[in-house]
């Protein structure tokens, strides 16, 4: 494909409205059948960040009658509620306790307000091709170099080249909230290069 068609291709896709029906917070009723960036680009997929999804997941569940957090006992009358504030509110939370009073847990459940998100199949830190500026997505999907590089980290190194090498046909796959959460236990002996 030559450079001005996937540039307009792509241009066409980041500046028009999506052209799907959202069942959770950026997540189109047909994600199962959206396989390749070009099928990707062919629905103006949207990217929604992680708190606006938390929050708009949130607020859907609670509407409805839902329980956010399955499985933490003991904490309806004062941990949930202020965990659902932040959730709500787009807050940072930071769980300060005591061992064995469900920090952890209470992690991984907020994970589950997470949408799904399509990422480049294979990649091990869950690049997602709508986030990379139009411009540089032409350039990597004509195998060509972006005429500004930016120094923004947007894909690893193995998913900029899986996109040079496949173009339009790369391989997309959903990654569901569960699967983007990831622990990483911080003992003061951890630097940040480490994390």
């Amino acid at each position: 494909m030559s450079g001005t068609n996937s540039e307009g291709m792509v241009r066409r896709s980041y500046s028009s409205p999506p052209s799907y029906t959202e069942v959770a917070a950026g997540l189109p009723e047909n994600h199962k059948e959206i396989r390749t960036l070009g099928d990707l680009l062919g629905v103006n997929y949207k990217m929604v960040g992680a708190r606006d999804q938390m929050r708009r997941n949130l607020a859907s569940l609670l509407d409805s009658g839902g329980r956010a957090f399955p499985g933490i006992v003991g904490y309806d009358d004062d941990v949930l509620p202020a965990i659902y504030r932040a959730v709500l509110a787009g807050h940072d939370m930071l769980l300060v306790g005591q061992m064995g009073q469900a920090k952890t847990r209470l992690a991984q459940a907020a994970a589950t307000l997470l949408s799904p998100m399509p990422v480049i199949s294979g990649s091990i830190t869950g690049d997602c091709p709508a986030g990379v500026p139009a411009l540089e997505l032409a350039a990597l999907i004509d195998d060509r170099p972006p005429e500004r590089p930016s120094p923004r980290f947007y894909l690893s190194p193995e998913s900029a080249s899986r996109i040079r090498d496949c173009g339009l046909d790369t391989r997309i796959s959903w990654e569901d909230g569960p699967s983007r959460f990831r622990y990483v236990l911080a003992t003061p002996d951890i630097s940040v290069k480490d994390l």
